[in-house]
């Protein structure tokens, strides 16, 4: 996605996000943090199309909560959607600049017993089963649309822990390292209207050097040696 059409597009969302906040939604935000069973178990998403989803993302934030689910600094999501209208992922990220991203692969499809195409649930074949795989994915807010493209979303998971507090935390994810304050902003303003608790702490990815692996063929499972690291293109 070139420049020209990543600032049209924030441009167009930043006029649409205000108009609709000062017109409509006039609210503050919901305190869910713990939250309630019934929120972790079905919070509000947003629609999706899923093939304009599909694509390239950046981590940029991700809640303190949310780092515990493994959100690690130098942190892309390849999403290519397969024949049977679920989504092929694969994560690489890397805990350091200098330190070649390691890879897992996911599949992504719509949960079930739902017909809400923003409720996703994730599975990683090669990890095991546990209290987050699979794992609970909701889209919880998108700047953008199916016609134009996505720009940026807002991912949030949930884990009902028996006899404990749920475990929740938000993903932030860009199709652009530019702008990045400005997307968690009106991303945030989506969130606190559809009642999630916005007063956490997004902890930002700040690296600016990192090399990024992109969507093509080679990608190894996550724990292998990586392939070498493509120089990242001009319009990040």
């Amino acid at each position: 996605m070139n420049a020209v059409v990543v600032l049209t597009l924030l441009v167009t969302s930043i006029l649409t996000t205000a108009t609709a906040t000062a017109n409509v939604y006039k609210c503050t935000p919901t305190e869910v943090n713990p939250p309630s069973d019934a929120f972790c178990t079905d919070p509000p998403v947003v629609p999706v199309d899923l093939p304009t989803y599909q694509g390239t993302w950046f981590l940029t934030f991700a809640s303190d909560a949310a780092l515990r689910f493994g959100g690690d600094a130098c942190t892309t999501a390849n999403y290519t959607l397969n024949a049977r209208n679920q989504i092929d992922v694969l994560n690489c990220a890397a805990r350091q600049p200098a330190q070649r991203p390691f890879c897992a692969r996911a599949v992504a499809a719509q949960r079930a017993n739902t017909t809400a195409s923003g409720k996703l649930q994730v599975s990683f074949p090669s990890a095991p089963r546990g209290l987050f795989n699979p794992a609970r994915y909701s889209v919880a807010a998108l700047l953008g649309w199916p016609r134009f493209g996505y720009l940026a979303a807002a991912v949030y998971q949930c884990a009902a822990v028996p006899n404990a507090a749920n475990q929740s935390g938000f993903f932030i994810l860009s199709r652009t390292l530019r702008f990045r304050a400005l997307i968690l902003y009106l991303l945030k303003l989506q969130l606190a209207c559809a009642g999630y608790d916005v007063n956490v702490h997004f902890v930002p990815n700040n690296h600016t050097n990192c090399t990024y692996f992109f969507d093509r063929s080679g990608f190894v499972q996550f724990g292998a040696a990586g392939p070498p690291m493509p120089p990242p293109p001009a319009s990040m």
